[in-house]
């Protein structure tokens, strides 16, 4: 599995840079600072999701609120490309797609995708094939941490830990065992509830049936009075009935004797009235026929003041009629005129609009023609565009001359700083140039010579940019100018041409306008003489509704009413000689009759009442002697009852003591029902609870088995010895590898063989390396030479990972010739030359220029103001 190519996106100093791996030994090369280091976060940030700089926001690019890396796999033997994105913060889905097909897209998938496909064990890889800053060495120190930990052993460690699983479920099962006592316990005690109840329950039942039998024997006494009462209840209600009865019988026959005392004095009464009621009767008749002949006067009085009403209006409509007629024929001659000047008028309307509208567009029109006569007046001032241009065209000459020299002067002085720093890199005293010899004093003189060259260089650069500033201002002012110009004459090209078509246009309006002049000034006089007319023609109007057919009707109409009138009156006189009464007297008969109707209704109101009485009074007469009868039958049917008032309310004590009692023993038995319910759904709970208890605290031995395992399965993993086991299995294949690796490195020795043991939580780790040279002689790993320890920390790691991985397909190197002097940077130079056999693709961050001699492909970090920024190309060797 190969790196192809790493995409930073506002990451730690990187804005955005993308970096391809193109070479078998790749270098990424620059000063401190510049972001070297940067790539390698982002690299392992991409693959495990792992921050390198303390909390993950830190990887941000300061100022920005996101940060993505992706980066680009290929699995040649498989002909796959892996793209893994990641991006912070994680609110963002991470990704990775095989041949552009997605696996998965949530951060802790695509890390398990990493591992399951790709087989990228984060631990191994940061372990061992990814060496940072300073650590190659490392290795030898800390190999049993590292075995430890690439072996997942310390997932053993919390296994047996007193917070890991076994204590965990230890600590459950010993909860579980102890709630299992107490449910013990429980049960026991449910046993001894269960017994009580089942005792209570008993008891309940035995006062149950001697209350039952207590009670039917009071049931059967309390049934045999109930009975008794029945009979006395019917003799009761009918004692109270008849003595109801003789009580209003007597009642009766007393009122009767009293209100039949006055019976003779009301009949003397009723033939009175009767006599009264009469004579008003033939008063009120009198009286009601004058009152007909004075109501019948004044509904013909009204009638024929109604009538001279209608004449009086009738004549002064005649009048006005005739009036109106004579002014209306006054007035047709105007009228008529009025209306043929209308018609005239609204056959020249057309072109009378006509003419005004073009007469205002006319109006118009020439007002913009003067506007524009004026206006073209502001144009006369002539600019010489040509002199302009060609004054632009010297300038730009001189302008790209200036620009030539100052490239020339620069690229002097670069030539000269090269001078110098070529004469500083100079090892020895030979040129590197010529190949002459050069002593101190020379290299001085030169390097003086050049430094005075460049000041006064800079110097001539100096005054050629003052120049060069002045000349483009000017160039500005000009081309201003130039622009200003060519506006205005186009300004005026377009006014020019406008004032041209309003002139024609004007001359056409003009034409038109004569054509109507005629019509215009007739519409006009018309019109004026239609103002003069309108308020006659209004006037003749409001008399149009005046005719001579109406008058003619309004005529008739008066002599039939003055016909009425003579009728009316000729009846009023007849009507009023049938009146013998004065006159006087004429208004008080309505009142007199009013006075009658009062008294004979009243009269005859008393009249009927005093016959009802009379009538009521003659019944009653009759109904003494049936009354009289009516009590004796009732006082005879009394003594036949023989009812006793005592015996009756003696019967009822002795019923409502038995009822209290039965009802007593009632309560007591619902009373025990309700007891004994409850007590067997107590006792059906209790025997439920038991149950499940009997299940419970028959898993008793169970657990404590369960319990006594995995104290012995804590005891057995416990320690070291299980993981040394484990590591012995693996030791032989890593030093086998270890071996294989050396033999390609060219080294003095035969072979080298590791002993570690791995720590417990109390006790450290150890590791021994030992080489053995050609002569069979063993040398500890400190007595070997610097290349020597390096070769033995590259082959281990190359070896560990060789043994835990399927294959090692990358190597990455962060500042591995840091804190090394030139002899030993020489050797781990070759080392890695040779490790190409090993591993397909070396990646090494360096400041160090001797890298690029063994890299075939050089990426350049630089600062590109506060970002970082990539530079990639092949080797100068290449």
């Amino acid at each position: 599995m190969k790196i192809e190519q790493i995409t930073l996106k506002n990451f730690l100093s990187h804005e955005s840079s993308q970096v391809s791996f193109k070479g078998n030994i790749n270098a990424i090369v620059g000063v401190n600072g510049a972001g070297k280091s940067s790539i390698i976060d982002g690299i392992v940030f991409s693959l495990f999701r792992e921050p390198s700089r303390g909390n993950m926001n830190n990887l941000i690019r300061k100022g920005k609120k996101t940060s993505t890396v992706e980066i680009v796999l290929s699995d040649n033997s498989k002909g796959k490309i892996y793209t893994i994105r990641r991006n912070i913060p994680a609110s963002t889905e991470d990704s990775i797609l095989e041949n552009s097909k997605p696996l998965a897209y949530r951060s802790s998938e695509v890390s398990q995708k990493v591992q399951e496909i790709l087989h990228l064990d984060k631990d191994i890889l940061l372990s061992t094939v990814i060496v940072r800053q300073g650590d190659i060495e490392s290795i030898f120190k800390d190999l049993a941490d590292v075995m430890k930990k690439v072996m997942k052993l310390e997932n053993l460690e919390k296994l047996t830990d007193s917070n890991g699983p076994i204590f965990s479920v230890k600590k459950e099962l010993e909860m579980k065992l102890e709630n299992l006592q107490k449910d013990k316990e429980m049960y026991e005690s449910k046993i001894a509830q269960k017994k009580d109840l089942e005792k209570e329950i008993d008891n309940l039942n035995n006062n149950l049936k001697s209350l039952e039998a207590q009670k039917e024997e009071k049931t059967l006494q309390l049934n045999q009075l109930q009975k008794n009462k029945e009979e006395e209840d019917k003799k009761r209600e009918r004692y109270i009935e008849l003595k109801a009865k003789l009580e209003n019988a007597n009642t009766q026959l007393n009122k009767i004797k009293e209100d039949v005392k006055d019976l003779e004095e009301k009949m003397k009464i009723e033939q009175e009235l009767d006599t009264e009621l009469k004579q008003l009767q033939e008063e009120k008749e009198n009286l009601q026929r004058l009152n007909d002949i004075i109501n019948q006067l004044k509904l013909i009085s009204q009638s024929i003041k109604d009538n001279n009403n209608q004449l009086q209006k009738l004549s002064r409509e005649i009048d006005e009629y005739k009036e109106n007629l004579h002014t209306k024929k006054e007035l047709e001659d105007k009228a008529k005129k009025y209306e043929e000047n209308k018609q005239i008028l609204e056959q020249l309307k057309r072109k009378y609009l006509e003419y005004n509208k073009i007469k205002s567009v006319y109006d118009s029109d020439r007002e913009k023609e003067n506007n524009l006569e004026n206006e073209l007046q502001r144009f006369l001032i002539f600019i010489d565009i040509n002199k302009l241009q060609n004054d632009l065209d010297k300038i730009s000459e001189r302008i790209q001359n200036l620009n030539t020299e100052k490239g020339q002067k620069e690229e002097s002085v670069n030539q000269l700083l090269k001078i110098i720093k070529n004469l500083n890199d100079v090892h020895g005293n030979i040129c590197p140039v010529c190949g002459r010899e050069l002593d101190e004093e020379h290299k001085k003189k030169i390097r003086e010579e050049s430094e005075t060259k460049i000041k006064d260089i800079k110097i001539e650069i100096q005054k050629i940019e003052k120049e060069l500033r002045d000349l483009n201002e000017e160039k500005r002012n000009i081309e201003t100018k130039i622009k200003k110009a060519l506006e205005l004459k186009a300004k005026k090209e377009s006014k020019e041409k406008e004032l041209n078509d309003l002139k024609e246009k004007i001359i056409e309006e003009e034409k038109t306008l004569n054509q109507l002049k005629d019509s215009h000034d007739k519409y006009e006089s018309i019109e004026k003489e239609l103002e003069e007319l309108e308020q006659y023609y209004k006037k003749y109007l409001q008399l149009q509704r005046y005719t001579q057919n109406e008058l003619e009707e309004k005529e008739k109409n008066k002599q039939e009413i003055l016909q009425r009138l003579d009728e009316l009156n000729s009846k009023y006189s007849q009507l009023r000689s049938q009146l013998t009464i004065p006159d006087e007297e004429i208004s008080r008969i309505s009142f007199k009759i009013s006075q009658i109707e009062k008294e004979y209704n009243n009269k005859q109101g008393i009249l009927i009442r005093i016959k009802a009485e009379i009538e009521r009074k003659k019944k009653e007469l009759d109904d003494i002697k049936e009354i009289d009868n009516e009590i004796q039958t009732i006082n005879a049917e009394i003594l036949r009852l023989d009812f006793d008032e005592a015996k009756y309310n003696e019967l009822i004590n002795s019923i409502n003591t038995l009822n209290q009692e039965v009802n007593s023993m009632s309560q007591e038995i619902s009373r025990i029902l309700g007891k004994l319910e409850a007590d067997k759904k107590s006792l059906e709970q209790i025997n439920s609870e038991l149950e499940k208890l009997k299940t419970s605290i028959d898993k008793i031995p169970q657990i404590e088995k369960g319990l006594s395992k995995l104290e012995k399965l804590r005891n057995d993993l416990s320690g070291s010895g299980l993981q040394n086991f484990i590591i012995s299995n693996v030791k032989p294949k890593i030093e086998n590898n270890l071996n294989d690796i050396l033999s390609m490195f060219n080294l003095s020795f035969s072979r080298v063989s590791v002993d570690f043991e791995i720590g417990g939580k109390s006790k450290k780790g150890k590791t021994k390396i030992t080489a053995f040279n050609t002569a069979g002689y063993d040398l500890d790993i400190e007595m070997l030479s610097g290349g020597e320890r390096i070769s033995i920390a590259l082959a281990l790691r190359l070896a560990i990972a060789r043994a835990l991985l399927d294959e090692i397909g990358f190597m990455i190197l962060d500042e591995p010739t840091i804190h090394l002097d030139e002899e030993r940077r020489r050797e781990l130079l070759n080392i890695i030359r040779s490790a190409m056999s090993i591993v397909p693709q070396i990646i090494i961050v360096t400041h160090d220029d001797e890298v690029k001699e063994i890299s075939d492909y050089i990426i350049n970090v630089y600062k590109k103001g506060d970002s970082s920024a990539v530079k990639e190309g092949v080797s100068d060797d290449q």
